[in-house]
């Protein structure tokens, strides 16, 4: 096997792990640093988004939404039909930043999040009780500025810790097969 074989094998494998994966986020909203408004609203939960790290992110690419609001739990997650940027995957995949005009819709009454108005003008928080009157929780914080009010909506990716006996093995597989091709080179000098 020539060293072209190897290098054509390795861009391979890195190209055929390349693909778009959806990676799974944290999420939490504290409106404690709003001006005005209800600023005892907190929420906390999970989404995944299905965009490589440095991309873009539109309403198509979230799914798997669950929110608790003030502990009052928000799901299933009901994507509408506007399909705008919601905001940036960082690098290195860990991070992400909203964009201006984003809201988790929950159903065609309660969402919760930061309409392009609301946002604009540093309004965010909103959720809406449902018409039937079900007690869902409802509230509004307003922000000094749009990113005073984005930087409060936090996200982190979860990450999952590499096993150390799969990383034991690949490494020695690694050193093996550099031991195995610098043997053979001595064998053909």
């Amino acid at each position: 096997m020539t060293l072209k074989t190897l290098a054509a094998a390795a861009a391979l494998s890195v190209l055929a792990t390349a693909g778009v994966n959806a990676a799974t986020f944290d999420f939490s909203f504290d409106a404690s640093g709003a001006v005005s408004g209800d600023t005892s609203i907190t929420a906390v939960g999970t989404f995944d988004i299905d965009v490589n790290p440095g991309g873009s992110f539109s309403i198509s690419d979230i799914s798997n939404v669950s929110i608790d609001v003030n502990s009052e739990s928000f799901s299933p997650w009901i994507a509408t039909d506007l399909d705008f940027t919601y905001g940036f995957v960082s690098l290195d995949g860990l991070s992400l930043i909203f964009s201006d005009f984003f809201a988790f819709d929950f159903d065609q009454s309660r969402t919760f999040g930061c309409t392009g108005v609301d946002c604009g003008g540093g309004e965010v928080g909103n959720l809406h009780s449902e018409p039937g009157g079900d007690g869902s929780f409802g509230g509004t914080a307003f922000f000094g500025d749009q990113a005073t009010a984005l930087s409060q909506f936090v996200a982190t990716a979860q990450i999952s810790a590499v096993p150390l006996p799969a990383g034991g093995l690949l490494l020695l597989s690694g050193l093996g097969g550099i031991a195995a091709f610098k043997r053979r080179k001595k064998r053909a000098a």
